[in-house]
């Protein structure tokens, strides 16, 4: 789960060079995640968003650009928006979002995120390491 906001100013410091989203996705990617839960929150937030189909697009493609210059395909990513403040669209226990019932027929995010298939992990596969960088001691070299 990947959670952006909706709101400008945010949602670009994350998705800048060394942003939290940004690095977040990264990540994800290199530990050998093959789909991805993207979560546009503050959709009831400033004059921009407020439940808008246009925001949520713009978000939406905003993203999209930047996992899909990691790697990730179309299949692989879905987009929801959310407001956590509110609980707007987070449960399902509201039977549908009210606010962008117009525009929007994914399912909330816990829906969502109880569709997502998860990959089954065999004891016999091979052993996957994230190395972040090595440093040299002497004759020693040491690998992090």
């Amino acid at each position: 789960l990947l959670v952006v906001s909706a709101n400008q100013i945010e949602l670009e410091a994350g998705l800048a060079r060394g942003g939290q989203a940004r690095e977040h996705a990264v990540l994800a990617r290199s530990a050998g995640l093959d789909g991805i839960v993207v979560a546009i929150n503050k959709m009831d937030g400033n004059e921009q968003a407020q439940w808008s189909n246009s925001r949520f697009e713009e978000v939406k493609s905003e993203v999209w650009a930047a996992l899909h210059g990691m790697g990730f395909r179309e299949d692989q990513v879905k987009f929801v928006p959310v407001s956590a403040a509110s609980c707007s669209n987070v449960s399902c226990a509201e039977s549908r979002c009210e606010e962008c019932i117009s525009w929007y027929s994914g399912g909330s995010l816990l829906e969502v995120l109880q569709a997502v298939t998860l990959p089954t992990n065999s004891p016999q596969d091979p052993l996957r390491v994230l190395v972040t960088g090595s440093e040299r001691r002497g004759n020693s070299s040491l690998t992090l």
